[in-house]
């Protein structure tokens, strides 16, 4: 097995993807790395040949869009930031779809409550533990209707690079019960999952959204629907 199978490997935030997204198996390999699993394992779980898959990482790599996590680059993606620290959501991180906007608002609210419980003074472990299971609780729920909501906008959008980016969802939210369950059995993950929330909200959004976002835009102009019809009636089907 070619060493580099076994390498794990992180996207580098502020590089202009472009490159990749005319490529649309190079795409749909960068919305696949997540920085924590190795090339090997993208390939198993992800059901890719790894024939095919380390020529990819290797072009993905020489354009300066992916780097291996013991580099100096990528320590610096995997420890910066660890807090998204803000009350609106700034330019950078706006997709301009009002309502995934709206949407990643809200999941930034439950992270900044998670923080405050787990600062917070309480009289026993017991009612922190209580405040700490409803936020969890419902920001799973949410979140899982947030990507259902986001994946009907590109389906709908015929956006190219859907099964990818629904493969990062699909990665996410099976991290996500992963924690729930810690958590029930009785684990304090509270401090991990709070930096796991802000570190993928702030590359998720970033890369990923990004990406599918100007499509969708343009899908909505094409058919008149610039008053969010389209969008609005999704909304109600998932957010009732």
């Amino acid at each position: 097995m070619n060493q580099s199978a076994e390498m794990i490997y992180r996207r580098v935030d502020g590089v202009d993807y472009s490159a990749a997204r005319d490529n649309t198996a190079l795409f749909s390999l960068l919305l696949v790395i997540d920085g924590t699993r190795s090339v090997k394992t993208i390939a198993q779980e992800d059901k890719y040949e790894i024939e095919d898959l380390l020529p990819l990482v290797d072009q993905v790599e020489k354009l300066g869009l992916i780097v291996p996590v013991e580099s100096d680059s990528g320590r610096a993606y995997q420890e910066a930031p660890e807090e998204v620290s803000f009350c609106k959501l700034p330019k950078e991180y706006q997709t301009g779809i009002v309502m995934v906007d709206n949407q990643h608002q809200r999941l930034v609210d439950m992270v900044k409550q998670l923080d405050a419980i787990r600062k917070g003074q309480y009289p026993s472990t017991e009612l922190k533990n209580k405040a700490i299971g409803q936020v969890v609780v419902e920001m799973i729920d949410y979140t899982v209707s947030h990507f259902a909501f986001e994946e009907s906008l590109m389906q709908e959008a015929n956006y190219e690079h859907y099964n990818g980016h629904k493969r990062t969802h699909d990665h996410f939210i099976s991290l996500a019960d992963e924690y729930k369950q810690r958590f029930v059995s009785g684990e304090d993950i509270i401090d991990e999952l709070y930096k796991i929330l802000n570190r993928w909200l702030y590359n998720h959004i970033q890369n990923d959204d990004m990406a599918f976002a100007p499509v969708v835009l343009k899908t909505v102009k094409a058919k008149g629907l610039s008053k969010g019809a389209w969008m609005k009636r999704l909304l109600n089907k998932f957010f009732n």
